[in-house]
């Protein structure tokens, strides 16, 4: 099991107690859910103004399907979730999936607004990218939406550029698509 124990780097949550644990429990993948959850919660209403946009996306039958066989999409050697905690309170996720040989793809990123802006993001996203590297992966990839504007200045401070989409979203989805990739 992956557990990174920090102190959080802002002045106000001096003493916040973080860990970062790659889900092997029942509870972990609960919790991983969950915020999986508030995430397309979080997507229905900044996308609000494009109807269908997220459903098309996280189709409802296949996204509860999903999140009840979290533990066998994300299962190791070929994936991974990691689940971050704030003073024990579930605040953030984030996994990989392999796409071919070498390369592996970021999968359901996600912090509770609550727990942005304490680095934890660049932390999470620090701590999964070694976790990827160590399981063999050169390369990461990952597809995320135009209005993800503060997720996308992550992913270019870590190191990530844009590249083609490496998958085929419905043809009314593409404009809205980005794709990123970095070498590990």
């Amino acid at each position: 099991m992956l557990a990174q124990n920090e102190t959080a780097g802002s002045s106000s949550d001096a003493d916040a107690h973080i860990e970062i644990i790659e889900a092997s429990s029942e509870q972990h993948y609960r919790h991983a859910a969950q915020l999986i959850r508030e995430f397309v919660s979080w997507c229905h209403a900044r996308y609000a103004h494009r109807p269908g946009f997220v459903d098309s996306h996280f189709p409802k039958d296949d996204f509860e399907q999903e999140l009840q066989n979290l533990h066998n999409k994300f299962a190791p050697p070929n994936a991974t979730l990691l689940v971050a905690y704030v003073d024990g309170n579930a605040a953030g996720v984030v996994g990989y999936t392999k796409l071919n040989h070498d390369m592996c793809e970021m999968k359901r990123f996600y912090l509770a607004p609550k727990y942005q802006g304490l680095g934890l993001g660049r932390r999470l996203a620090s701590a999964l990218m070694s976790r990827a590297r160590e399981a063999g992966f050169k390369h990461m990839c990952l597809e995320t939406a135009d209005l993800h504007t503060e997720a996308q200045r992550l992913y270019r401070k870590l190191g990530f550029v844009r590249t083609e989409l490496f998958t085929r979203p419905p043809p009314e989805m593409r404009p809205f698509i980005l794709a990123y990739k970095r070498v590990l």
